[in-house]
This record gives structure tokens, sequence and C-alpha cells, in this order.
């Protein structure tokens, strides 16, 4: 079983790199890919923080807060005790519109250097790099080849992808 193959990996020297790279060999742990949907805040925070966007004063924190208040998910204040709904609530197509608009927004004092820096036919790569996203699915690529000419739009777009939303 799983659980017995991690306890095994740990041992009795508790072997914490044994332990990791049994959990992350198991397929129990490949099986789970692409079922955990970002909620705003990671997504977001995630993205703010990957482009390096300045938050220096209160009104652009107001503004990413105002952004979180849209996206149903504004941090200390939940709906209720058991918080905020997980999952796919917040991927609604009502959302997409903010979404857009915000991964936009968000690039347009980020440091695409990164990116702009990269060759037009590297700039796929550069923009995964950015963001952590090891591989683009088909569908992916394909939109987002169409934007390699403008650095910002590229990822604009990646930020509202499958790959980065659902990990």
């Amino acid at each position: 079983s799983t659980l017995t193959s991690l306890v095994n990996a740990y041992g009795g020297g508790r072997d914490l790199a044994g332990l990791f790279t049994t959990m992350f060999s198991l397929p129990a742990f490949e099986a789970a890919r692409g079922s955990l949907v970002v909620d705003p805040v990671e997504w977001l925070i995630g993205a703010v923080r990957a482009l390096r966007v300045p938050v220096t004063d209160e009104k652009a924190a107001l503004k990413l807060a105002a952004v979180l208040r849209t996206l149903g998910q504004l941090p200390f204040y939940p709906p209720n005790v058991s918080g905020w709904p997980n999952g796919q609530a917040w991927l609604s197509t009502v959302a997409a519109d903010t979404r857009m608009q915000t991964a936009l927004a968000l690039t347009q004092t980020a440091d695409l250097s990164t990116v702009s820096g990269a060759a037009a036919t590297d700039r796929l790569d550069a923009v995964g790099y950015l963001l952590g996203i090891g591989s683009w699915s088909a569908r992916s690529a394909a939109v987002l080849r169409a934007e390699v000419s403008n650095p910002a739009r590229l990822v604009a777009f990646a930020l509202i992808t499958s790959e980065y939303l659902v990990h």
C-alpha cells in the first residue's frame, strides 16, 4: 500500500530524502496531477510574486483586494465558518473576464524581462519558466504561440491557461 511504502522509505533512520523520493515516485502522486484548482488568493498572489509586480502603496494593495473580492475570496472574510468553496467554483465564465483583465493589468507593471529578453522562438519556454509551468498542452501552446510578439499579452494569456489554474 501507499502508506506502507512511505513508512518503509522513512524508516527508523527518519530518512526524509527517501520518504520524498518514494512519495514523488508513487503512481498515486502522479495520478493527482491536474486535479487541484488553485484558489483566487493563490492565483493572484502567485502571479504578483512571479511577475515581481510592485505593490508599494495602499492603493495597489486595495486594487488587489478588490480583485479578490470580485473573485469571491477576500482574505479574512470567508462566507461562513467552513471557509471558501474549493475546486472549480471560481472558474466560472463570470470570473473569466476578471481574470483576463487582472492578468493584463498585472503585466503593465510586471518585470517581463525574462520573456521579452528571450528570442521569439524561446518565449513560450521563457513564460513557462517564469510561471513554473513545465510544459504546455497543445491547445495552450497554440494560443500562446500567437502572442509571442507581444510579451505582455503572452504572459497575461499564460496566467489564465489551465496549466496555471489547475495543478
